[in-house]
Parts: structure tokens; C-alpha cells; sequence
């Protein structure tokens, strides 16, 4: 039996049983005649009675079964998920079925769950807010909750609204991120980065170029690109800005010269140039990066200038020089070496010593030259090369990377002592005509022969003119060179050849060097009756070593200094050398290579680029080479590399030697692609993105951000939001907690109603965030989503559930008071004395109770209209 036809029974049969017992009773015990009219009377109204309420009940039911499938749909089918929390211990009471899909448990394993367990951080208080959810799979989301208090089969319970926004933090994370990156990229010192429009108009410039380019304009938004550029060069701009409209995705690379602040003189830039396009593959503008080549081209001046400097150096030796590695082959040498030889410069270098001179196995060089490497120490020695017919004295200097090797032709020096034996004469008249200063002395340090330069010198130090028979040790000679001068004497005395290499500072005061040779003269017996001396000065040629060697020390800190791998690459050896930046930028802490080790670091997609045209370049006449590709370092992970060369040929074409440098570019690759995705996310995000400077004057806002409040980003540069968006019926309190919360550089999410710019009004929720950058707030990002109608069906539940509740408070409380009060009346009713004073009264207070009964029935009937609207 239905609850209307059984409650409506019950009032009927309640109803007769006292309208018909009340009347036999009275008659009963106050002896009165019982009549039928006043008792069916009354039956009747109760009847009418038991229908009117049999009616309203079922009518209830209709309206209450219609509420059920509404709370079904809000509830049960409802898309968020939903949970029914018992208010005092949290335990989950119920649960929807898109809130079983969402944590992963089915609905009889979710029910008697605590809500904590359901938590990734623990709270002590339940309440709307951004919460750290864990599901069951173990994954953790963000959701934003609304808690809303309810009753739930008859005890207090808590009704917890879930909206997944997990998704939408890890966009505001990875948008901080790119924000910071953006910003890195745009404050870098190393390349200029520039926006334009579709039609090549200045957007936007980094800070570098900007500084570099304020000669030209003071501003350049708006202005044509091609203007930065010299007349002549500016086709180039243009065409490759054609090419690139042409060729979406694809980067144009051109040079053009420009008058950057740093030179005097038009430097030159390289440029890459990439299209922007839109969802549909329209070009909406370029992203330009550049590079100031200028003081990359003084450097290489400077290295040139450097290189002419010292082969002007070597060649204005008129000693034989050259240079040999560890394996004795030369790597330099002048022109002096080259006649000696027969041989031109470019035919020397790579070429092993035992290729170039004659029976090398037999001259005393072979053993010395060796020696002096394995030894790391100077050696200085005088030989005869019976091929060259000369005798040559050969100094051999080791560094680093090999041995530098001075000679001088001392054949006279040797032919003039073999005729002091043979014939004094002809050698006095031979020493004379020589700088160089040759005497000889006895055994008791007197002075034999002298030659005119040895006089002169004496003579101007010390006016004394040292000629035969004076002292060889004079008192008026410096105590520490008389000292010296007596222990080579006497060395030679002894048999001894003596040979040495004195700073003349030490001998007679000046600045230079001089080889002193001693050498012991004897008799046709083989006695020793004397010495001869011979010195040179050789304070030019140690002058030019010495800024040799600077100069190489120079080669040496340059390739320290750039952070570039610099590479020299011998063909004919297939020796590739390379400088500290092959570790310092790529790890490899290795100095020489063949070819192949550098080819099997390729990757593999780029061998084509790279390795095929350096082969084909170096094989042809070109003089330069160039390439962008992908090279392994030490860890194993490739970079982007840009690798530079230039080729050296000989008279015939060939390519002997390649010289280059390595540059890692892979963090301007990097930062030129995450600002494309950057600027692609914000622009097609649904949500509103709005950037501020650290006061809070807007600086960007994306397409959404326009779409929802109306107002373009020109309208809105430079304001803050409150002065546009918000207006008298804006909540202030949620205005200072959200300044309270930045303030402290804590992020905040509040949800506030603002104005259009059309004056309608809308509810935003904002998430606002500050951006740090080295410890200091930088500027600000808010995220907005607009959510008037997620409002306006909430209000609506909550005004639904406060009229499900009066009516059921009217149907349980306020109704039964009426039905009551008639039934009491009615048992008060005298029917056999209709002309009673008392039943006029009751039934006028019959009336009362049935209008306050009727009132009832009709406020029923508003509440329930309340609801279904």
C-alpha cells in the first residue's frame, strides 16, 4: 500500500472511531437519545479530510520523486565528483559514481574510508580550499574543494564538491618555469633577440641589442628590421625574411653589417630568422636571434697580424730556425732553414728531419736533437754536415709540444781556427774582419793575439787597448768577471773545450747575450801552450727567441681563453690537435686525435651535414667551411655545435693542414625553442593569463584573458587590474587578503566578482602567484577562470535545500497543529443542540484552524514551486 492511501486510511479510521465512539459515549453516560445526522456529518468531514490529505500527500510524493531525480542528477550523475562525509569523524558515508572513477576505488571500498587516507598532506580542518588528493594508483592531483554542510539519513554530514585542477597547476608551474627562461633568454649578454610582425616591424628587442643599437634609434618598436643594417646589405634582410614566410619551421641564416656601439667600423652579425605561425598556419610574425661577430673578427685580425708578425720574425733571422714536434717533424720554419736545404717552406712542414737532410743517421743532429727532447733540457753543439759542406753550431730549446731549433753557420769560425794553426798571420788578418772577438793567451794569462774588435771594446769600457803581451786579467776588470773569466782559462788549460752562454750585464755592465767558446792550443808535441777565445754576440738572435717564444705564449693563452675547442687537423699525418676547450666545453680531457675519433662523434642523423661536407669541402677550393650539427660530449649527451674551419693548400691545391674551432651552441637552441612553446601555450590557453611588473601595472595578457574581460591588452598596459575590473559590489575583504598574501610572496587563490568592459558583471576565480628571480620578486602571473555559473548552480542547491527543509518541517510540525485543533473541536461539537452558543463558538474556531490549515497547505505548495524553479 502506497504511504498516501495508507496515511489517508488511518486519518479516516482514527477519525470515525472517535467521531462515532465520542457520540455513543456521550450518550452512554450523559443519557442522551443518539442520533445519526451530527455522526455522519462528521464522517463526512473526516472523509473530505482523509481525501484532502490523501491528495497533498500524494501530490508531495509527485513533487518529492521529481526532487529525487534532480538530486540524483546533482548528486548521483553528477560530473564532479562528490563526497558525504560524516561531520564527526570524517568517515566517507557515500559517494558518487564520477568520485569512484576519479580516486580509483569502487563505491563499496570507498564507504567507510577516513578522509585523510584520501590526502596527500594532512589537515586538521576541512574546508574549501586547494588540497593535495592522492589517488588510488598512488598519483597525487590538486583539486579545489567545496564543503558544504548537510544532513545525511537523519545525522549531520558534510557534502565535499571536488574540481580536478591538477592540470591546471601543472601549467601554472610549467608557465614559472618558461617565465623564467623567457626572462634569462631575454637579458642575455651573448645574442640579440628580437620579435617582429608579419611585416618585419620591431615588437620586441632584448635589453643587448637594444644597448648595442640605441645609436640608430632610440626606439625601435614598429620600426622595418632592415634599417639596423647597412644599404648595401639590406636585401639580404629581405630575402631572408621572404624565405622564411615561405618556409614556416625551417630557420633562415644570413649576414648583414651593421653599426653596432662596440666598433667604430660596420661589424658583422649573423642572423637566424623563424616564422611564427598561427593555429591555421598563417604567418603572424618572426623570431629573430643574432650574434656581433665584431669582436670575433678582431680576434682573428689580431691572430693574423700576429701570424705575419712572426714569420716577418722568422724570416728576418738570418739564422737557420725551425720547429719540430716529438716525432721530428717540422711543424716551422724560415726561410734561412729552406735554402739550406733546398727546399720551400710549405714543402718542409709535416716532413720528418731524416726526409729532409741527407744521411741523417750519420750526423751527430740525430743523436743530439733526440737527447735534448727526452732530457727536456737545452743543448748546444757545433757539427759537420759533409753534405752541406758546413760546419754549423745548433742550439735546440725543448717545450711543451716539441723543440726549437736555432743554427748558425760557424764554417768560417772553424776554417779561421785551422788556419790560426796553419798560418797566425793569415788568421789575424782573417779575426779582424769579424764583430765577433777572438783572442788567444798563454799558459800564464797573458794575451796572444787579439783582433780589432776585441780592442775597440777594451777600449771604450776600459781604456785599455787588451793587445798582445797586456794581462787577460786586468785589475781594472770587475772582480766577479775576473773570477769567471780565470775558471774558463783554466778549464781550457786543462784540456777542456769550453763553451758558454754569459749575459754581458754579468761581464761589462750593458743589457744582451753573447756564445763564448774557449778552445786549447797546442804544440806539434800536443801540449797545451795556450787558449784561444772566441765570442759572439747574440743579443739579436736571443732577442728574436725570446719574442718567439712570447709570441707563442700568446697562441697559448688565446686558446686558453675561449671556451671554443680549437682544432688543427695535419692531413698527411691524420693528426687532429685540439685545445683545454675540447674539455672545457665538451668534457674530453684528450689533446690529440685522428679524424675519425671526431667523425664517430657525430650524430649519426647530422654525418652529412658535418663529416661529408668538410671531406667534399676540403677536396675542393674552398677556403672556408662551416656546419651546425649534433656532437657527443663525455657524458654521452649530444649538443648543437657550430664548427668553423679554414683549409691551408699548398702550390698545388692540395690541403695539408685545417684549422678551426667548435662552439657549443646547444643553450641558445634550447632557449630559442622554449620561447617559441612559451609564447604558443600562453597565447592558446583557455585560461585568462595576466602578467604584472612587481607593482602590479599590467604588462601581458593573453586572448583568453581579452575574450573574458573585454578589455585589450593596449587598454590595459600600464594600469592595475582593480582600477579596470572592479567595481561598488566587489568583496574588499577578498581584495586585502589577496594583497595580504603577496606581500608575504605566497601564492593566493580567491574568487571575486568583477566588471566587464561592457559593465556586465562576472565571478573570477584568480589564482595569483609572484615570480622570483635570484630571491626577489620580479613581477606577478595570475591565472583566471571565470566561474559565474559554477556559482549560480551552487547557490541554487543551497536555496533548494533550505525549502526541502520547511517543507518538511511544515508537513512533520506546523501541518499537524491545524488537524489537530479541528479534531479536538470537533469532539467539543454538541450536535443534538445545533442552537448552542458553544458549538457557534467551535465552529468558528473550526474555521480558524481550517483557514491556518489551508495557509499551511498553500505555504506547502510555495515552497515546492520555490524548488522547482
Amino acid at each position: 500500500m502506497k504511504p498516501a492511501t495508507r496515511i489517508a486510511l488511518i486519518s479516516l479510521v482514527l477519525g470515525l472511531v472517535w467521531i462515532w465512539g465520542t457520540d455513543i459515549a456521550m450518550s452512554v453516560f450523559r443519557d442522551e437519545t443518539f442520533t445519526l445526522p451530527p455522526s455522519i456529518k462528521g464522517s463526512f468531514f473526516v472523509l473530505g479530510m482523509a481525501i484532502t490529505i490523501y491528495l497533498l500527500i500524494r501530490n508531495q510524493q509527485r513533487r518529492l520523486i521529481r526532487s529525487e531525480r534532480s538530486y540524483r542528477l546533482l548528486y548521483i550523475d553528477n560530473p564532479e565528483p562528490i563526497l558525504i562525509l560524516k561531520e564527526s569523524n570524517n568517515q566517507i558515508l557515500d559517494a558518487n559514481v564520477a568520485a569512484c572513477q576519479f580516486y580509483g576505488y569502487s563505491l563499496s571500498a570507498i564507504r567507510g574510508l577516513q578522509y585523510h587516507s584520501l590526502v596527500a598532506a594532512h589537515h586538521s580542518e576541512i574546508k574549501s580550499s586547494t588540497t593535495l588528493h592522492k589517488l588510488a594508483s598512488g598519483k597525487e592531483v590538486y583539486v579545489d574543494l567545496k564543503v558544504s554542510d548537510i544532513s545525511f539519513k537523519g545525522q549531520k554530514a558534510q557534502m565535499v564538491v571536488l574540481h580536478d585542477i591538477n592540470e591546471r597547476e601543472e601549467l601554472k608551474n610549467a608557465l614559472i618555469q618558461r617565465e623564467s627562461m623567457f626572462d634569462s633568454l631575454v637579458k642575455t649578454e651573448h645574442s640579440y633577440l628580437a620579435r617582429l610582425d608579419k611585416d618585419g616591424l620591431f615588437e620586441f628587442a632584448n635589453a643587448m641589442f637594444i644597448n648595442d643599437h640605441k645609436h640608430i634609434h632610440s626606439k625601435f618598436r614598429e620600426r622595418p628590421f632592415q634599417d639596423i643594417f647597412l644599404e648595401e646589405d639590406r636585401d639580404k634582410c629581405t630575402s631572408a625574411l621572404s624565405k622564411s614566410r615561405s618556409n614556416p619551421g625551417n630557420p633562415i641564416i644570413f649576414t648583414a653589417r651593421t653599426f653596432g656601439i662596440k666598433s667604430a667600423s660596420p661589424s658583422r652579425t649573423t642572423w637566424e630568422v623563424l616564422t611564427i605561425s598561427d593555429a591555421l598556419g598563417n604567418p603572424t610574425g618572426f623570431i629573430c636571434t643574432g650574434r656581433d661577430h665584431a669582436e670575433l673578427d678582431e680576434i682573428r685580425a689580431e691572430v693574423s697580424k700576429t701570424e705575419s708578425r712572426l714569420e716577418l720574425l722568422l724570416d728576418s733571422i738570418r739564422d737557420g730556425f725551425f720547429i719540430v714536434n716529438f716525432e721530428l717533424q717540422v711543424e716551422l720554419a724560415n726561410k734561412a732553414f729552406g735554402r739550406l736545404v733546398g727546399k720551400s717552406e710549405k714543402e718542409l712542414i709535416g716532413k720528418n728531419l731524416s726526409e729532409i737532410i741527407p744521411s741523417w743517421k750519420n750526423t751527430q743532429s740525430s743523436i743530439e736533437l733526440p737527447k735534448a727532447l727526452l732530457a727536456e733540457k737545452q743543448v748546444l753543439y757545433q757539427a759537420y754536415n759533409p753534405f752541406f759542406d758546413k760546419w754549423l753550431e745548433i742550439n735546440a730549446i725543448p717545450f711543451e709540444k716539441g723543440l726549437a731549433v736555432f743554427y748558425h753557420d760557424i764554417t768560417h769560425v772553424k776554417e779561421n781556427e785551422m788556419n790560426f794553426r796553419r798560418n797566425e798571420a793569415n788568421l789575424q788578418s782573417l779575426i779582424n774582419n769579424t764583430r765577433d772577438f777572438i783572442w788567444s793567451i798563454d799558459a800564464k794569462y797573458k794575451i796572444l793575439t787579439s783582433n780589432s774588435a776585441v780592442q775597440k771594446l777594451s777600449m771604450e769600457l776600459f781604456q785599455s787597448s787588451y793587445a798582445p803581451g797586456d794581462d787577460a786579467l786586468p785589475d781594472h776588470l770587475d772582480n766577479e768577471a775576473r773570477r769567471m773569466f780565470k775558471t774558463f782559462y783554466d778549464r781550457a788549460l786543462r784540456g777542456e773545450l769550453v763553451e758558454e752562454r754569459l749575459a754581458t750585464m754579468e761581464i761589462v755592465g750593458r743589457d744582451g747575450y753573447v756564445d763564448i767558446n774557449l778552445s786549447p792550443i797546442r804544440d806539434s808535441e800536443d801540449s797545451i801552450i795556450g787558449v784561444a777565445c772566441f765570442v759572439r754576440d747574440i743579443t739579436v738572435r736571443e732577442n728574436h727567441r725570446v719574442a718567439l717564444q712570447s709570441e707563442m705564449e700568446r697562441y697559448e693563452i688565446i686558446s686558453e681563453v675561449t671556451k671554443d675547442a680549437i682544432w688543427d687537423y695535419m692531413v698527411n699525418e691524420d693528426r687532429l690537435t685540439w685545445s683545454d676547450g675540447l674539455k672545457t666545453s665538451f668534457g674530453y680531457d684528450i689533446k690529440e686525435t685522428k679524424i675519425s675519433w671526431w667523425e664517430e662523434r657525430v650524430h649519426p642523423e647530422d654525418f652529412a651535414k658535418a663529416v661529408e661536407t668538410f671531406t667534399n669541402a676540403m677536396n675542393s677550393s674552398e677556403r672556408n667551411w662551416k656546419s651546425q650539427y649534433r656532437f657527443k660530449k663525455a657524458n654521452g649527451k649530444y649538443v648543437s655545435v657550430i664548427d668553423r674551419g679554414v683549409f691551408i693548400r699548398d702550390e698545388n691545391g692540395n690541403t695539408i693542414r685545417a684549422l678551426g674551432s667548435i662552439q657549443d651552441v646547444e643553450e641558445l637552441e634550447q632557449y630559442r625553442q622554449e620561447v617559441q612553446t612559451l609564447s604558443l601555450a600562453m597565447s592558446r590557453t583557455t585560461v585568462g593569463v595576466v602578467l604584472t611588473d612587481k607593482k602590479g601595472r599590467v604588462e601581458w595578457v593573453n586572448s583568453a584573458y581579452v575574450k573574458l574581460t573585454g578589455y585589450t591588452l593596449d587598454e590595459l598596459k600600464g594600469r592595475r587590474q582593480g582600477e579596470v575590473l572592479q567595481g561598488p559590489d566587489t568583496d574588499q575583504t577578498m581584495i586585502a587578503r589577496m594583497e595580504e598574501a603577496l606581500e608575504k610572496r605566497e601564492d593566493v587563490t580567491v574568487e571575486i566578482l568583477n566588471y566587464g568592459k561592457s559593465g556586465k558583471t562576472f565571478w573570477l576565480r584568480m589564482n595569483v602567484s609572484p615570480v622570483i628571480h635570484n630571491g626577489e620578486v620580479i613581477r606577478f602571473m595570475a591565472l583566471i577562470t571565470d566561474i559565474t555559473d559554477e556559482r549560480r548552480i551552487n547557490s541554487r542547491l543551497i536555496n533548494q535545500n533550505e525549502n526541502l527543509k520547511k517543507i518538511a518541517f511544515i508537513l512533520s510540525h506546523e501541518l499537524r497543529k491545524p488537524v489537530s485543533s479541528i479534531l479536538g473541536l470537533l469532539e467539543l461539537y454538541n450536535e443534538n443542540d445545533s442552537s448552542s452558543t458553544m458549538n457557534n463558538d467551535i465552529i468558528k474556531y473550526m474555521k480558524k484552524a481550517t483557514e491556518e490549515l489551508d495557509d499551511k497547505v498553500h505555504d506547502i505548495i510555495r515552497q515546492s514551486a520555490l524548488i522547482d524553479d
